[in-house]
């Protein structure tokens, strides 16, 4: 790339610098692109808590999002709490001076007019507790945060269309994203996604060090579900998940998860594993199992309407080997996306509704 980053920008502990010349067909820009957005969303929030204390405090997040050319148009606040913190911001491209506008850009590759960003958890006195309590209700998914996204981005889509507009968020934010990109897919609204460490609701089984490990559990979840579908009409439930997923299949976010991460990893294996029952060509209840969690099929067999925050049907997954540093949740930290130097090979996973259809007929 041709701007070289400092150890300290990746880590977020300085100013970071302009990308004047952004190369919008590369990924690894959009990703920084994306990354930084959503940086920019953290450090707004601490700004703000920060001039409370300190009247004279000189706000550092116009750093972020300027060094990208955008430009902060909302936030969207969380007034759940008193404090009315600020979890997301809306930010609309402003293209440099003597370079191309976006409309001189081929598609699909043009810059986004509108980027809607969703920050993490932020360990501060006045927002720590109900970012905890968030993370929390994400285990039973319950949809709070999500809900207060949606009119904006409806209101932007109706104004530019959803090919002129990305969603990212990180961790917490990550998974309002995902629920946001989800809601709009199912209104046959496909935004370009970025996903980084979302949580994944379950136990990090890609982090055993052995294989056969990891596919005996996955296996004997199965076991255990399927003879809970088997007594609930499964088939039917089956065709029922069959096309929920055919709503929304044509959506393909970008999912961004460190193998060493145990908040995140499990999407990893979830793929895998849901690859791996498909090409074996398993009954349909068995497929039904591997792209469903215990919990939403617990909910469905009892009437139930939960559906597991990593159910997507399709996604392009970056996997960052890299342990990075040495603390436990490094490698959960946002600050590794923004370093262009990762070497990472995506690999496309994508539910194919016609091959599914095929084998309920045989």
């Amino acid at each position: 790339m041709a701007n070289k980053f400092e150890e300290e920008e990746v880590s977020g502990d300085c100013t970071p610098i302009d990308l004047k010349n952004i190369d919008w067909t590369s990924r690894d820009y959009r990703r920084i692109v994306a990354a930084r957005l959503v940086k920019g969303v953290y450090q707004h929030e601490e700004d703000r808590q920060d001039k409370k204390k300190d009247a004279k405090y000189e706000s550092k997040a116009p750093f972020w999002w300027k060094s990208v050319h955008f430009r902060h148009v909302r936030d969207i606040i969380d007034a759940s709490i008193p404090c009315h913190s600020i979890f997301g911001c809306i930010f609309k491209y402003k293209a440099p001076k003597n370079t191309s506008k976006p409309q001189d850009i081929p598609s699909p590759h043009r810059p986004p007019k509108y980027v809607i960003a969703f920050r993490g958890t932020v360990l501060k006195k006045r927002t720590i507790v109900r970012d905890l309590i968030m993370d929390a209700l994400l285990l039973f998914n319950l949809k709070t945060k999500y809900k207060n996204s949606l009119d904006p981005v409806h209101d932007i889509i109706d104004e530019v269309g959803s090919e002129n507009v990305w969603l990212a968020g990180h961790s917490l934010g990550a998974a309002i994203a995902l629920q946001v990109g989800k809601t709009m897919a199912r209104e046959t609204h496909y935004i370009e996604t970025y996903l980084f460490n979302p949580p994944f609701c379950s136990l990090p089984v890609e982090m055993v060090p052995s294989r056969k490990l990891k596919t005996g559990y996955r296996m004997a979840r199965n076991v255990v579900t399927a003879g809970a579908l088997a007594m609930k009409s499964a088939i039917h439930r089956n065709q029922q998940s069959n096309d929920e997923f055919s709503k929304f299949c044509q959506w393909i976010p970008y999912l961004f998860v460190n193998e060493n991460d145990p908040i995140s990893c499990e999407y990893i294996g979830y793929f895998e594993h849901r690859e791996k029952m498909e090409s074996r060509g398993t009954d349909r209840i068995q497929r039904y199992i591997a792209r469903n969690s215990l919990i939403s099929v617990g909910s469905c067999l009892y009437g139930g309407d939960v559906e597991a925050l990593h159910q997507i049907p399709s996604t392009l997954l970056f996997k960052n080997r890299i342990a990075w540093k040495l603390t436990s949740l490094e490698p959960h930290h946002l600050s590794q996306w923004l370093d262009p130097n990762l070497v990472l090979r995506p690999k496309l996973y994508q539910f194919n509704l016609k091959n599914e259809e095929n084998k309920a007929q045989d």
